[in-house]
Parts: C-alpha cells; sequence; structure tokens
C-alpha cells in the first residue's frame, strides 16, 4: 500500500479499495494482504533515518524569508575574507621570521674578519687563514691551518699577537693529524698587537718564543 491509498484507506475508515476504486468490504483482508507483501518488510536504506530527520528539519524551518536568504551570503563572503586575510598574514609573519633567522645564521656563519697567514721559510708549503672575531671577553681567533708539516714528539706550535709592547701567547697546537683548523684566543686588543706569528716551540724549553717563527701575518692594525 502506497501513501495515497494508505490515506485514502484512513479516509474510508478502514475500508480498503481496489485499482478501481470501488470498496474491498474487508478491512482485515486487506490488512492481511498488506503484511503479507514481501516488500512491507524490505531492509530499509542505512540513511533512512538520518533523511528523515532531515526532512523533518527543514519542513519545520520553512522556507527562508527574503530578508534572510541574502544577508547570509555577504557575512559567509565577509567571513572567508576575514579568515583568507588572517591566513595571509599568518604566512607573512611565518616568512619575515624564517628570513630572520636565516640572516642571523649568514651574519654568524660570515662574522668576523679574514686574514691570510703565510708560511716563511721554516714552512714555505704552509699557510693559514685567520678569523678573527672581537667579543665582549677578547678576541677569538680561528686559524686554518694548510700544508704545516705536524710538529715531532717534544715539540709543540705556539701562536702569538705581537705588538710594539711585545709578545703575548694565545694558544698552542701540534697539527700531528693533518690540517685543521685551530681555535686560539687573545685578552690583548689587535690594534695594539697587530700580527699574529706561530713558532715551533721546545716542551720544557720556557715560556718565551723560540723565534722560530713558521707562519706571521697580519690580523689587525
Amino acid at each position: 500500500m502506497n501513501e495515497d491509498e494508505f490515506a485514502e484507506f484512513l479516509d474510508r475508515g478502514g475500508h480498503a479499495t481496489d485499482r478501481g476504486g470501488a470498496s474491498t468490504g474487508d478491512p482485515a483482508g486487506r490488512v492481511r494482504d498488506l503484511l503479507a507483501d514481501e516488500s512491507v518488510w524490505a531492509e530499509p536504506a542505512s540513511d533512512g533515518v538520518e533523511n528523515l530527520l532531515a526532512a523533518i528539519a527543514a519542513e519545520s524551518a520553512g522556507p527562508p524569508s527574503a530578508e534572510v536568504r541574502p544577508s547570509r551570503a555577504p557575512a559567509r563572503r565577509g567571513a572567508v575574507r576575514r579568515g583568507a586575510l588572517i591566513a595571509l598574514s599568518a604566512a607573512a609573519a611565518l616568512v619575515v621570521v624564517v628570513g630572520a633567522v636565516g640572516i642571523v645564521a649568514r651574519s654568524g656563519d660570515e662574522g668576523g674578519r679574514e686574514f691570510d697567514v703565510a708560511g716563511t721559510e721554516l714552512a714555505p708549503e704552509a699557510s693559514a687563514v685567520a678569523t678573527v672575531d672581537e667579543r665582549g671577553s677578547g678576541v677569538a681567533i680561528e686559524l686554518d691551518v694548510r700544508g704545516l708539516p705536524p710538529a715531532e714528539p717534544g715539540t709543540y706550535y705556539q701562536g702569538w699577537l705581537k705588538g710594539a709592547e711585545g709578545l703575548v701567547t694565545v694558544g698552542t697546537f701540534h697539527m700531528r693529524g693533518g690540517d685543521d683548523s685551530v681555535d686560539l684566543w687573545s685578552g690583548v686588543p689587535l690594534d695594539r698587537y697587530p700580527t699574529l706569528t706561530v713558532t715551533l716551540q721546545e716542551e720544557g724549553g720556557g715560556q718565551e718564543s723560540s723565534g722560530r717563527v713558521v707562519l706571521s701575518g697580519p690580523v689587525g692594525g
């Protein structure tokens, strides 16, 4: 029994009709026939309940008024526009932050001043690049050494800053592992001690320079 037939059945006080519109006169039989129909017991669609509830809600709400319908689209477009602007602002801020970090990193990597330091007659194949970085606690000197023979056991290399007032040691090393960079440190200003030298020293030979200079070059002035 479809919806129209069921409605007609109710209008007639429970008396069903045949397809020609005549009353069957047997409502009980009509109900039995209806219950015997396999389509009545068919499994309902999985989304039937949701569709029914949605239809009821839509019917209860009624059609939107002419005043309400136009106002929603601009509000929605405004919300989308504001969301897009917020997203673009956040992306721009992220780009600025990333750029700032990159600038700081490049500044740190390229910080300091570089000076060429040449080998002497005692080490003609040797050379170095000194990168000096004046900090709040002193002067950091990174000496990238190439071609300097390793100091024999019992000897070592010592770095010095030289100025009008004499020599100040800035550290020792031996280069037995091959070419490498050496971290030196100075507690005196480079404008007063502008020349960097490296000497070959004997262990137990005292704290004075041996005078056997293997590298020399300006690092300030």
